[in-house]
């Protein structure tokens, strides 16, 4: 049983090699499946949805998961999916519909993210777009949006993540599942558990 955590290791590197790889391919594909008129842009979308519970008030939880410091303290990373390292170039203030910011990740890439609703306790929903990370530039060439919902359950707050990737090309939506399968579910999850040390 030692051995576990290297063998998921290899496991991991080898899903990101073919991932990479899948990445490729779709990138050729899209190159030679543009539509035939460039008015037509369909979108599609790929969601993943994840919830938790904390045992603390609905008040509490929604003020230690919304502050504009808090991605470095809780976006750590998995696999390929590089930690947040900052933030920069702030239009507005954080909290209000409208507000911007630059995200600054551990690869040296960046995205682009602005506030969308901001209803304290209960919801918050933000686009990112501009990736600059190579895997999801390329899959998510339509950017993504976040969206965090808070209910009073019994014995604390459930809270509920769901975070979708959007694509102009339906060739990179099956990649797109493989990634977010892979390894952006775990970057989730890991969000949320540095979310339970914080809060509790």
């Amino acid at each position: 049983m030692k051995h576990q955590p290297h063998l998921m290791m290899k496991l991991r590197n080898r899903a990101a090699a073919f991932l990479f790889a899948v990445v490729l391919m779709t990138a050729s594909l899209n190159a030679l499946s543009r539509p035939a008129h460039k008015d037509i842009q369909l979108v599609y979308g790929v969601s993943i949805t994840l919830e938790t519970v904390y045992t603390r008030d609905i008040e509490t939880v929604f003020g230690q998961i919304s502050p504009e410091d808090i991605l470095p303290k809780v976006l750590t990373g998995f696999g390929p999916i590089p930690a947040v390292v900052g933030t920069t170039g702030h239009e507005g203030t954080w909290g209000e519909p409208g507000a911007f910011r630059i995200v600054l990740l551990a690869d040296g890439s960046t995205t682009k993210e602005q506030l969308i609703q901001f209803k304290q306790p209960e919801y918050f929903s933000y686009d990112v777009w501009d990736f600059n990370n190579p895997i999801i530039k390329t899959l998510a060439d339509r950017g993504a949006k976040g969206e965090w919902r808070f209910t009073t359950v019994e014995g604390g707050t459930k809270v509920q993540w769901t975070y979708t990737f959007y694509t102009s090309n339906p060739l990179s939506k099956a990649a797109l599942y493989l990634m977010v399968d892979l390894f952006w579910r775990g970057y989730m999850q890991v969000c949320l558990e540095n979310f339970h040390e914080i809060i509790e």
